[in-house]
């Protein structure tokens, strides 16, 4: 089981990035746009 869950983590780790840097950026990025178009 562990060495299955490491095999995942291996190959899949960029789309786990990926979802995180979605998850946390994209409420800054939108705050940052609406605070660009509102000056």
């Amino acid at each position: 089981m562990l060495s299955f869950v490491l095999g995942f983590f291996r190959e899949y780790w960029i789309v786990l990035v990926a979802c995180m840097i979605m998850h946390f950026g994209f409420p800054w990025l939108d705050a940052w746009l609406d605070r660009r178009n509102d000056a």
